[in-house]
């Protein structure tokens, strides 16, 4: 299980500390692999968090990777979580269902067709909304999750290829020059 991105509050590393400290029993063959850069010293609270409430075997928090390092890890992953409280976007969830991985991400970010299309779960912005997402991907068979990717993957290629990009970019201009 991969985290990737800024090692930050606004990120809700809070509440996947309190969610993996309830699931990491259950789940005792995942390990949760944090990686990203530290926004000016938050990385001690996280590892301090993570060190009070969850087992030291079932989880590791490295720093940033970059490039084709960057891709490794992503390749290397079975799920992506984004424990977010707000992002505009969230580049990594594109990446990570381009890469084929299902996302647990909350609704903190736009990305509800984590659901519509079931290529993993976009959850509340609660501890338990965290929880019910990990443990729908987490519980799911190797073949079921690779499913999810797939479909992921789907998504990102009908929707977020360039064509499409300036097929809408063209018509949000002719709106805005109908309402003028």
């Amino acid at each position: 299980l991969l985290y990737f991105s800024r090692l930050t509050p606004i990120k809700g590393l809070d509440m996947l500390a309190e969610a993996w400290s309830k699931l990491q029993p259950k789940f005792p063959n995942w390990k949760l692999q944090m990686v990203g850069p530290d926004d000016r010293g938050y990385a001690d609270k996280v590892k301090r968090m993570f060190r009070d409430k969850c087992s030291a075997e079932g989880y590791s928090i490295e720093g940033p990777v970059f490039g084709d390092e960057k891709m490794s890890v992503l390749r290397s992953a079975d799920a992506l979580v984004l424990p977010t409280r707000s992002e505009n976007w969230s580049i990594v969830v594109a990446e990570a269902m381009a890469s084929g991985l299902p996302v647990v991400c909350t609704k903190g970010a736009p990305w509800e067709c984590l659901n519509d299309v079931n290529a993993g779960a976009w959850v509340n912005i609660t501890v338990a909304g965290i929880c019910a997402g990990l443990e729908k991907v987490l519980s799911a068979s190797d073949d079921e999750r690779i499913a999810m990717g797939e479909r992921g993957r789907e998504w990102v290629k009908a929707n977020l290829n360039w064509k499409m990009i300036a097929e809408k970019l063209v018509e949000h201009y002719k709106e805005l020059k109908g309402a003028s």
